[in-house]
């Protein structure tokens, strides 16, 4: 005959397992609360960031081309930005010590996700000790005032003169003398490249910036001794400042019992990192080979990388290679002369891309702001672990055996790659006018 269980008297043995048990769910449930809670012992003082988390409330999208001006307008903004050689910098008066990091952003036209990229760094930790330098392709009144805005540092604003952006049916816009493929023009102008097509503008022009701003900022900030390399639709963590030194430091020293004798980079985070709820994993770093593709997002290069760069081995990698796409041109010149370069990695980003859906690679693209409210949200969900006390914990990226890399062209113009070999020693709006140009007369 079964006896129900709530009559068989229980043994002392039980009583004492039971007792245990509740002794230990009671433990977890006050103890618990005070473990989450302790992380905020992490983090340093910050300003209010309680607007900074709140989601868009309305979704907004902006045109992804840029607006048609006439040879007369464009004059008018060529004659307003590079009529001298001069540098605007705000903010030096409140912020006149220099400081020997940069933060170089390249920006365009999406003020959007630029204005988030400037919130963030609004609400950063010890933001004040770095510099901001703002480099442009197109002149845009909202990016302009949003970069006038910035009071939170010091900041250049630079424009980059031989941009596609401030010409029209000439180089180095689209000049109507130039070869077309399968269209018959005589005494065209213009070479193809490796899959026989002809110069575009748009596809170049991004490379040819990038390499102008590098060159730029190496030649007229010589206070600076680590530029770190973002774009106007990156966004970063409040204590991004903080993690540029830690990671630099924890790979200056792991680098030598790593791969000895090889240089390597940092940067602040990857695209496909994932966030987790795991204290090991916010200070754990990863090792791996560079791979422009992969971390080519928030490098942090010091000026001896930037400096071999600029070296002419490097240059003629970068300036010759037959790809529009200024990270696998560096790809290119890194294997073929670095040879081995490895790059360190914080596990959990505190960069983040948000305009991985419309832009040069995305004719059709999504520019509204479900991303920036999906990266407010993350921010907010995992505000606990921000500011880790140091890394302590590394691992090897899992890496598969190199394959030499395979152009994409866009790239094969004889005046693009004499362009960008003249770009390296010459910056100023003075040096870049077209009748000056010795490969164009």
């Amino acid at each position: 005959m079964a006896i129900p269980i709530w009559r068989v008297r229980p043994s002392p043995s039980r009583i004492r397992f039971v007792g245990f048990v509740f002794v230990i769910l009671a433990l977890f449930h006050f103890l618990l609360p005070t473990k989450i809670e302790s992380r905020s012992s992490w983090t340093g003082p910050q300003s209010d960031t309680s607007q900074f988390f709140q989601e868009s409330q309305k979704k907004v999208s902006f045109p992804v081309n840029d607006p048609v001006l006439s040879d007369e307008e464009l004059q008018v903004i060529r004659d307003r930005l590079f009529s001298s050689d001069e540098i605007k910098t705000y903010n030096h008066d409140a912020f006149p010590d220099l400081t020997t990091t940069a933060l170089l952003i390249q920006v365009h036209n999406r003020p959007q996700f630029f204005k988030v990229l400037l919130d963030s760094l609004r609400v950063a930790e010890n933001i004040q000790s770095v510099e901001l330098i703002i480099s442009h392709d197109i002149y845009s009144e909202e990016m302009h005032e949003l970069t006038s805005s910035i009071d939170f540092c010091r900041v250049s604003q630079i424009y980059f003169p031989l941009s596609a952006s401030f010409y029209r049916d000439r180089f180095p816009a689209d000049d109507l003398e130039n070869c077309r493929k399968d269209e018959d023009i005589e005494n065209c102008r213009g070479e193809q490249d490796t899959y026989g097509n002809f110069r575009e503008a748009r596809i170049v022009n991004i490379k040819h910036h990038w390499w102008w701003k590098l060159n730029f900022s190496a030649l007229h900030f010589s206070h600076i001794e680590t530029f770190v390399l973002l774009e106007e639709d990156h966004a970063l963590m409040p204590d991004f400042v903080e993690i540029i030194s830690q990671i630099q430091s924890f790979a200056a020293d792991k680098n030598p019992t790593v791969r000895p004798h090889v240089p390597f980079i940092t940067t602040l985070g990857t695209y496909k990192a994932k966030m987790t709820n795991n204290q090991r994993d916010w200070q754990t770093v990863i090792s791996s080979s560079f791979n422009s593709g992969k971390h080519n997002m928030a490098m942090i290069l010091p000026r001896a990388f930037v400096d071999k760069l600029r070296s002419p081995s490097m240059v003629k990698l970068f300036c010759d290679y037959d790809d529009y796409n200024w990270d696998f041109s560096l790809f290119n010149a890194v294997q073929e002369n670095i040879k081995a370069l490895r790059v360190y990695i914080p596990q959990i980003p505190h960069v983040f891309h948000l305009g991985d859906k419309c832009g040069l690679h995305h004719d059709k693209g999504d520019c509204s702001a479900a991303n920036v409210d999906s990266y407010r949200k993350m921010l907010k969900d995992h505000r606990y672990f921000f500011f880790p006390p140091n890394f302590t914990n590394w691992r090897r990226a899992t890496e598969k055996v190199k394959q030499k890399l395979k152009p994409n062209g866009g790239w094969g113009d004889l005046r693009d790659r004499n362009l960008c070999y003249f770009l390296v020693d010459h910056v100023d709006p003075s040096s870049l006018r077209l009748n000056q140009l010795p490969f164009l007369q």
